[in-house]
């Protein structure tokens, strides 16, 4: 069975799955720095504020990847994916799904926020952010 990827909801997330998405974001939780938690990706997810998207394979979740749309003052909509975790190569597998999810949320531009590993897996991908400051107290 071919992988594909799914929204996931907290009304649709199984204990296991949640598990899972705790288990596999931690890595991404620790990278921040303190910037982002599981508890803040969890808020995120029940006030709508992110779609969580799980990439299943024979009823196994291999990757998650979340997205949100960002509407800039100057009218421009940002359709950003963040907060991967799990195989690379699903990313290249379901970018032309997150392409037409971009466009059917009327962005203008889509976005890859995260380190520069991405740089190796999409070369067409302008750096977007970068950290200034190496150590910086979130709390």
């Amino acid at each position: 069975m071919p992988a594909r990827i799914v929204p996931v909801t907290p009304e649709t997330m199984s204990p296991e799955l949640w598990a899972q998405f705790r288990q596999m974001m931690g890595g991404v939780v620790d990278r921040s720095r303190g910037r982002l938690t599981i508890e803040t990706l969890i808020d995120d997810l029940e006030c709508g504020a992110v779609t969580l998207w799980a990439v299943m394979e024979y009823e196994q979740v291999v990757s998650f990847a979340t997205t949100r749309v960002i509407d800039y003052p100057s009218r421009l909509r940002v359709f950003r994916i963040d907060n991967a975790a799990g195989r690379m190569e699903d990313a290249l597998e379901f970018m032309p799904t997150m392409m037409r999810l971009a466009q059917e949320a009327g962005a203008h531009k889509l976005r890859i926020e995260g380190r520069d590993g991405w740089k190796a897996v999409f070369p067409d991908f302008h750096h977007v952010s970068t950290i200034i400051e190496k150590e910086v107290d979130y709390g």
